[in-house]
């Protein structure tokens, strides 16, 4: 959509809320201009909603009297240029603007917000909406994996990860029963991705056959058993393929890649189990509640001394010194769990 398609039949409201303009400057009848004053040189016709209006003294393209539409008016009462004009009434309509990606000879869409653009010459541009505008850089981490909705789509498949948007499409051919996914701006990135949709899942690494590809990876390994993924492997790459190969230069069927991945995969890594739990200390006998009998022998065994028995008036308790069963015979070597008898 144009910024004519979107402006068409909105002038009023625009010029009102942008430009400052009242209702009454907004009215077809002869009236003081609200760019250069008089008295009742300028009106406001907005023929077709396209906001046009006239000033015979200041209107026209010399500004010398003549006619404008509401573009105009708007960019000469805010001195806004033609760009900030349009990305203003964007931002107050809510509309966002088509992503400049002209010249691109490949887009890959990571979400509605955040793309990769492929230029000639293999140059490679992240393009964001911070939600005001499109930015030629990356979103802030975490950011997001390749193939996300895949990922989400299909809770129990393998997922193969590559490092680079053209190679997830060609490891997607070649490997159809997996996921393959990858990560935004490269291999020194790898800490700005969001990788937690991979938690308890089954993961493949395959690096591009190039020493920073192979660290990467090792590095990913680590961060992916240690954020919880159910298993990790590494594939080694051929050994008989230029510096920097990957699966995009691959011209396997799907039989052969299947057969190269499963002979060249490492053997699976898990996560560490969490250490076993120490066994509890042997607990001391516990004296079972006593009987009436029994509670009756010991009442009149502490009442030999003071020191033995006493009565709280506050919680109307009768409170017992324990260091005093240490000499009954019957409670030796037990712990005394009881040493309230409620009244």
């Amino acid at each position: 959509m144009t910024i004519t398609d979107l402006t068409n039949g909105r002038w009023p409201d625009l010029l009102m809320q942008l430009a400052g303009l009242t209702p009454d400057q907004l009215t077809d009848k002869h009236q003081p201009c609200p760019l250069c004053g008089g008295e009742d040189r300028y009106r406001f016709d907005d023929l077709n909603g396209t906001g046009s209006w006239y000033c015979n003294q200041c209107g026209g393209k010399d500004h010398m009297g003549g006619g404008g539409n509401g573009m105009d008016m708007l960019m000469r009462r805010t001195g806004l240029t033609y760009p900030e004009a349009c990305k203003r009434i964007e931002q107050h309509l809510g509309h966002r603007p088509e992503p400049p990606t002209k010249g691109a000879e490949h887009i890959w869409q990571y979400g509605p917000d955040f793309i990769v653009c492929r230029f000639p010459g293999k140059r490679l541009r992240p393009l964001w909406w911070d939600g005001s505008q499109w930015l030629w850089k990356a979103p802030p981490a975490p950011r997001p994996l390749y193939n996300l909705d895949a990922l989400q789509q299909r809770p129990n498949a393998p997922v193969l990860i590559v490092e680079g948007e053209k190679t997830a499409d060609a490891a997607a051919k070649l490997f159809p029963s997996a996921v393959a996914i990858t990560w935004p701006s490269g291999c020194k990135a790898i800490d700005k991705a969001d990788w937690a949709p991979l938690i308890g899942r089954n993961c493949t690494l395959w690096p591009d056959a190039d020493a920073p590809g192979i660290q990467a990876m090792d590095k990913l390994q680590g961060k992916l058993l240690k954020l919880g993924a159910a298993q990790v492997r590494i594939i080694t790459p051929p050994a008989d393929v230029p510096e920097g190969w990957d699966l995009a230069d691959a011209d396997w069927s799907i039989a052969q890649a299947a057969a190269y991945l499963k002979a060249n995969r490492s053997a699976p890594t898990a996560p560490p189990k969490p250490p076993a739990l120490a066994p509890p200390a042997e607990a001391k006998p516990i004296l079972d509640k006593p009987s009436k009998l029994e509670t009756l022998e010991l009442l009149t065994y502490l009442r030999t001394t003071t020191d033995n028995i006493r009565f709280n008036t506050f919680t109307r308790q009768i409170e017992i010194n324990q260091k005093s069963l240490a000499n009954k015979t019957s409670y030796k070597n037990q712990e005394f769990r009881y040493p309230y008898l409620h009244l």
